[in-house]
């Protein structure tokens, strides 16, 4: 069941549950369109003939959780932007986001990262070849640098495999 509640300091606005919003007119309601800003839905709410720009996922949280805590952000569970229900949002640490985004496979680790110089075959064979070979001779087999060989070694790249 969809449940409306209204948007702090915009009173002719409510928010739904859903993730909706609605702006109260005379004697009925008009739902309003979304605009996307990195493929969050936003709303253009006006207060005194001033427009602001107000994220989908904000509204829904501070009107049925309550306001952000200091150093929080919105957070999507299934990292669906669009996504906009309550039980899908929820305050949290950037931490928090980014565990999310590992979880959900919406993270760029490993061969997925842009960044990768080697595949997830070739970093479990380094860390096999290691105790035999000098980080330099490995880094001339792969054909990458020293520290990038050390790092995957050491774990400190690469840690989810």
């Amino acid at each position: 069941m969809e449940i409306w509640k209204s948007i702090l300091g915009y009173p002719k606005y409510s928010v739904s549950n859903t993730g909706r919003v609605r702006r109260k007119y005379k004697t009925y309601y008009l739902i309003l369109s979304f605009d996307y800003c990195r493929g969050y839905p936003q709303v253009t709410l006006y207060d005194s003939g001033i427009k602001y720009k107000v994220s989908v996922h904000h509204l829904v949280l501070e009107a049925f959780v309550g306001p952000r805590p200091a150093g929080y952000l919105a957070c999507h569970k299934n990292d669906i932007r669009t996504d906009n229900r309550i039980e899908n949002l929820y305050w949290g640490s950037r931490k928090n986001n980014a565990q999310d985004a590992l979880k959900n496979g919406g993270a760029c680790v490993g061969e997925t990262s842009h960044y990768a110089k080697l595949t997830e075959t070739e970093v479990l064979e380094i860390r096999d070849l290691y105790p035999t070979y000098t980080i330099l001779e490995l880094a001339r087999k792969y054909n990458v640098t020293k520290s990038t060989i050390s790092y995957v070694v050491n774990r400190k790249t690469w840690k989810h495999i």
